[in-house]
């Protein structure tokens, strides 16, 4: 589903403002043309729908939530059930707000993670070098011993 589809879908109920569609990759960079020269389709995972009256918005999102998007068998989205919430006191602007702050912060999450990751294999690569290096010690110890043995 894209854009233009889902607003074809919900103006005959009511009147959409703005729509923004989140893509399922975020972070990565997404390729907009395949090999052939065609564009990529992409996926979403979520969307945010502005309508111009309050009411409507809060009517179309009770009827539609949990009903399927088309009954039409031969429609992509027949077994596809819409997932609608209305958010009282939202506007677009915290939409934006919250979209400009996941940006900045991400990549600080993302070094944070890579951070944790190198700590985690440096401790365990001296564990690993703490046990061969007993291994070792051992052998010698064995060794040793049995040689004043015999």
């Amino acid at each position: 589903m894209n854009v233009t589809i889902l607003r074809e879908l919900l103006q005959p109920m009511a009147n959409v403002g703005r729509i923004y569609m989140q893509p399922e990759c975020k972070g990565a960079n997404t390729k907009k043309r395949t090999v052939l020269g065609k564009r990529t389709v992409l996926n979403y995972t979520e969307a945010w729908v502005e309508f111009s009256k309050k009411r409507e918005a809060r009517l179309l999102a009770k009827h539609l939530n949990a009903q399927p998007i088309s009954t039409s068998r031969k429609s992509v989205f027949c077994d596809i059930l819409w997932n609608m919430k209305y958010l009282p006191r939202y506007t677009w602007v915290q939409l934006s707000e919250r979209l400009s702050y996941e940006k900045a912060v991400g990549p600080q999450k993302r070094r944070a993670e890579i951070a944790q990751a190198r700590k985690e294999a440096a401790h365990f690569q001296a564990n690993l070098d703490r046990s061969l290096s007993q291994k070792r010690r051992r052998k010698e110890n064995h060794g040793m011993a049995l040689a004043t043995v015999k």
